[in-house]
């Protein structure tokens, strides 16, 4: 028996940026902003990708060979310029409809112009940034610049090249150039920035992931952060409506606070929202009286969206929470009431925390509802691609794949778990779904490494021969066990299949036995 796995080999990983940044200024620098361009673990998505640590090093080698100059789209890179334009386009947001819209002396030509050019420079970044990043195409990574530039050309960047030469324009035209019935088209930049809101929506979830808070609390500050961008419009639309011609006949033709003015207009809009006015807040017009009207649907709409939020999330803990919280409960007390030791407690509460992630689910509860046929698509489907890989796949016919497709079992193996023993005859073969194991000669020599979609155990499903090697977990594992019985009963029905399938693993266990010895 192995206890623990010390690894004996070599781990290219460690070197594989270097070899690739070898000499030059800076090079330590650059060989850590390389890394950070790469695919990185810790990105959250990563990992629904990419199932294993294994398969992320693989995708960075692929990175740094084939497409070096790239950013990947699952790199901690991509993930802090994804929160920078969180905050700059939050930031465009609020003020765009101060800077373009509402007509105040305190925002002078300068100001004027260092906004707008800060403006400018980040949309130009991002669009820079657009051509240098991997994108995502139907589960498919790419990585091509090419391919990228394409991909981009067809999506946002007719509207981003809009944004970037209409709405400078419309800021500056009200201080500082005057462009004849450009006021018609100023709500077209500002309706294309707001397209961004879905992206924005996006890039705030991988962050809350990122950060590891509370999905709820990113969907509250989503929702609050979209209503007080609409108040915030409804607000600048106020003011200069009907606010200014109010403000004069208040203040006197030579009121120039403006300041306060965007106070009082800000007061009374959340009013009206908020239905909380007891009296007359502005002009008694109609045009005001339908303003008002719009307002009173948006709060109408606020408070239902709040409540709506609050509803689902009380119902959410009560439910998917409660269920699981009661589960940790009674097996928090089974441990105790069986005495197990810290060192059990924790295996249990890792092997847990493995399987159901931050999810909680009962498999069978799931495939109860669903009908039989459309469990075995699934499985088949979904394991089709394993089984591809055994050396006698060709001697089987597409029902028997189809069938041992439904008759594989998954099981999890925690880091350090030895999961096939030298010198023991086994009756199963394993497939790895997740995870890294280590194979041992019986002296304990190290050979090799095996990652998901690899395979062991194959002669064990024909053979009785004792295990020339061990197999043990480096990472927590999910593989998928093929035991003889399955095998046989499928096969029983093709005498020929299955004494091909011998000979077959006969020849191979032979040149195998040889490399291990």
């Amino acid at each position: 028996m192995i206890p623990d796995h010390n690894c004996q080999l070599h781990m290219e990983d460690e070197d594989l940026v270097n070899e690739y940044i070898v000499s030059g200024v800076f090079i330590s620098l650059r060989r850590k902003l390389k890394r950070y361009c790469l695919c990185d673990e810790r990105h959250p998505e990563a990992k629904l990708m990419f199932k294993s640590k294994a398969s992320i090093e693989r995708e960075q080698s692929l990175h740094l060979y084939y497409f070096y100059n790239t950013v990947h789209p699952y790199s901690l890179v991509s993930l802090w310029m994804e929160t920078f334009l969180v905050i700059a386009y939050g930031f465009m947001f609020f003020t765009i409809p101060i800077f373009g819209i509402i007509d105040v002396q305190i925002i002078t030509d300068n100001v004027l112009i260092a906004y707008s050019t800060a403006f400018e420079i980040i949309v130009l970044l991002m669009m820079i940034w657009k051509f240098k990043v991997g994108c995502i195409k139907k589960s498919h990574i790419e990585l091509d610049m090419k391919q990228i530039a394409v991909n981009y050309l067809k999506t946002t960047f007719i509207l981003e090249i809009s944004v970037l030469l209409l709405l400078p324009l419309v800021a500056l035209q009200r201080h500082y150039i005057n462009i004849a019935n450009i006021e018609d088209y100023e709500i077209i930049p500002l309706l294309i920035i707001y397209m961004r809101v879905f992206t924005i929506s996006t890039y705030m979830n991988r962050f809350q992931r990122f950060v590891n808070i509370s999905s709820r609390l990113i969907d509250l500050l989503k929702l609050t952060f979209v209503m007080v961008v609409i108040g915030n419009n409804m607000t600048c639309i106020y003011d200069n409506q009907f606010n200014i011609a109010l403000w004069k006949k208040k203040e006197g033709e030579n009121a120039s606070n403006d300041f306060f003015r965007l106070v009082d207009s800000f007061y009374t809009t959340y009013l009206i929202i908020m239905g909380a006015n007891s009296h007359p807040l502005g002009p008694d017009t109609t045009k005001f009286r339908l303003f008002s009207i719009v307002l009173l649907l948006i709060g109408v709409v606020m408070n239902f969206l709040f409540f709506l939020f609050f509803f689902r999330l009380i119902k959410s803990f009560m439910e998917v929470k409660s269920q699981k919280l009661t589960f940790m409960r009674v097996m928090m007390e089974y441990m105790q009431y069986n005495e197990f030791t810290p060192a059990l407690k924790k295996k249990i509460l890792t092997y847990y925390d493995f399987k159901y992630g931050r999810n909680f689910y009962v498999e069978a509860d799931i495939n109860s509802v669903l009908p039989e046929n459309v469990i075995r698509n699934i499985n088949a489907v979904a394991f089709n691609h394993f089984l591809k890989k055994i050396s006698f796949y060709h001697a089987l016919t597409s029902n028997i794949v189809y069938q041992l497709s439904n008759s594989l079992v998954m099981k999890i193996f925690l880091a350090g778990d030895t999961i096939v023993h030298h010198g023991v005859i086994e009756t199963s073969m394993y497939f790895i779904y997740v995870g890294t194991v280590a194979i041992y000669t019986k002296d304990g020599v190290e050979i090799c490494h095996l990652t998901e979609g690899d395979y062991f155990g194959e002669f064990s499903l024909l053979l009785d021969i004792p295990k020339t090697a061990s197999v043990v977990a480096i990472e927590n594992c999910k593989v998928f066990k093929l035991s003889r019985d399955v095998l046989y009963d499928n096969l029983k029905n093709d005498p020929r299949a299955l004494k091909l399938i011998k000979k077959m693993c006969l020849a191979r266990a032979g040149r195998h036995d040889h490399n291990i010895k």
